[in-house]
């Protein structure tokens, strides 16, 4: 996973931007009830960083992740869950990080334009998007 504030797009020295990975957080390993997202949430990786416990003297794998909301119920259209940001941020253990995952953005209209080293970056021009399980056998088994 990538938490990089400067990142060159395209081996192309022009193109630098921030890369921020979209990644599936598990809490508990418990599956309790239907939903195979209950113990899970989806968040944005903002910044990896470690901390050292003065007790102890042991260090700590943190990362500070932007939230995404989980529609709990999956489309019956394209089989995904809906996920949409939110203004929570978190700190949590790096170990509660279970895989990456894809996003596609709920586009409203039809408009699209080449991206170019001046667009502004998906997951920030979106507030809604869709959690593609179907990009892979392993995400399908882990989401759906």
């Amino acid at each position: 996973m990538h938490s990089d504030p400067v990142w060159t797009y395209y081996q192309d020295k022009d193109w630098i931007k921030p890369q921020r990975d979209t990644v599936l957080l598990r809490y508990t390993n418990e599956e309790t009830d239907d939903s195979v997202m209950k113990n899970k949430k989806v968040g944005r990786l903002l910044l990896l960083f470690s901390l050292v416990t003065s007790i102890e003297n042991k260090t700590q794998d943190l990362e500070f992740v932007e939230m995404f909301g989980i529609s709990p119920n999956v489309d019956g259209n394209c089989s995904m869950y809906k996920v949409k940001k939110t203004r929570t941020y978190e700190v949590v253990e790096i170990e509660t990080i279970e895989q990456g995952v894809h996003l596609i953005p709920v586009y409203q209209g039809t408009q699209t334009a080449m991206a170019t080293p001046d667009s502004e970056l998906t997951l920030d021009a979106y507030s809604e998007f869709w959690l593609n399980n179907h990009i892979n056998l392993h995400q399908y088994n882990s989401i759906y």
